[in-house]
């Protein structure tokens, strides 16, 4: 049995609160590369949950685990500190005129056995186009000269408050090919603000109603595939949302809302992860076919050497210094992402072309110029 499967094993009882199956397991495992692989996936917390529940005969050295239980503390208050600041921020928001919608993340850690222990990462608020430019400019106050350094894109604008990521989307996602895009924006514009609220154990914060969820989930993890790649951590998050929501879901409206996009076929090779790999019932798998399992072990290859968005490919620590040589490192990296994209869609790798290839023109165009 390899570190990866070893690894799965731990992650399906981390994420279901389920007893570890051991059967099969080495005599000796290399409980530092097994860890590696979570960190790399931004899995440490329920791994290392996972880790604890192990009989004695299967625990790890005590001074090994005895040094992850505090990694865990620390994940523990991590989250603390995310949920007070969304509810700070939400009801700051709030006083100033500003509905706001609380995304991904804190949302979905609520769906694992233990939320404090799902490792954090930035804090998105959606805020729509209306509101957007005020809510900028309040956070920027509220956050101070100290913490200001507003990174802004056509889809959201990046803030640090109190040390933590802040995004607020203008849009939630977009699409390069220009009809699926002008498709999934018009479903987006029908969300209702006031109308979806959800009361989590920690934290007060509204979010995406189930039906728009379902499909905007997805819909990221395949907007960051095709561009940087993505991590477990984000195929853990949708496993675990569609099997507490599968009653929920109109599966001939998602159905017709996949096919509007272009990701009825994605969505089912991808579903071989969260069915094959990660234990999802197959019956709460919204159209899932064993048509497309045998991508499932291209995407796992991808996963691990991709890891969390794609932040731990090694073409991001190895971009030269020199200008135009670091240009052409990406575009070599684009060129040999989209070849691969091109195997999952070909409609998609094309678009995604001409897309970053005018967004890296732009890029250097702005450079030259001193555009901001």
């Amino acid at each position: 049995m390899t570190n990866e499967e070893v690894f799965i094993q731990l992650l399906r009882a981390g994420i279901w609160g389920t007893e570890t199956n051991t059967q099969g397991w080495p005599q000796t495992i290399d409980w530092d590369n097994v860890y590696l692989i979570a960190k790399k996936q931004t899995l440490r917390g329920p791994f290392i949950d996972a880790v604890l529940q192990l009989p004695a005969e299967k625990l790890p050295p005590r001074n090994w685990y005895q040094e992850r239980i505090k990694r865990l503390q620390t994940i523990a208050q991590e989250n603390a500190k995310h949920h007070e600041i969304i509810n700070e921020l939400t009801t700051y928001f709030e006083e100033n005129g500003i509905p706001v919608l609380q995304m991904k993340g804190v949302s979905l850690a609520a769906l694992y056995p233990h939320p404090q222990y799902r490792d954090c990462g930035d804090i998105d608020f959606y805020i729509g186009k209306n509101n957007y430019e005020k809510a900028v400019s309040l956070l920027s106050y509220k956050a101070g000269a100290s913490q200001v350094n507003v990174v802004k894109d056509d889809k959201h604008s990046s803030i640090f408050y109190k040390d933590v990521e802040i995004e607020l989307h203008r849009i939630t996602e977009s699409i390069s090919i220009p009809i699926y895009n002008k498709r999934f924006q018009n479903l987006t514009r029908k969300i209702n603000f006031r109308a979806y609220g959800n009361k989590f154990r920690c934290s007060r914060n509204n979010t995406f109603p189930v039906q728009y969820n379902a499909l905007y989930l997805f819909n990221h993890i395949w907007h960051h595939f095709c561009i940087y790649g993505i991590g477990m951590k984000q195929m853990c998050d949708w496993t675990l949302f569609l099997h507490h929501h599968n009653k929920e879901i109109n599966l001939a409206e998602l159905e017709e809302n996949l096919k509007s996009i272009g990701l009825l076929k994605p969505w089912q090779m991808f579903g071989s992860i969260a069915v094959d790999v990660l234990g999802l019932p197959q019956e709460e798998f919204p159209f899932y076919t064993a048509k497309y399992a045998r991508k499932k072990d291209k995407i796992l290859q991808l996963i691990y050497q991709d890891g969390n968005f794609g932040k731990a490919g090694n073409w991001l620590s190895k971009k030269p210094k020199n200008y135009l040589k670091r240009k052409f490192h990406s575009l070599y990296h684009w060129c040999r992402r989209l070849v691969i994209v091109a195997k999952f869609s070909k409609r998609y790798a094309l678009f995604t072309t001409i897309d970053y290839m005018g967004y890296g023109c732009k890029v250097v165009w702005n450079d030259i110029t001193g555009k901001k």
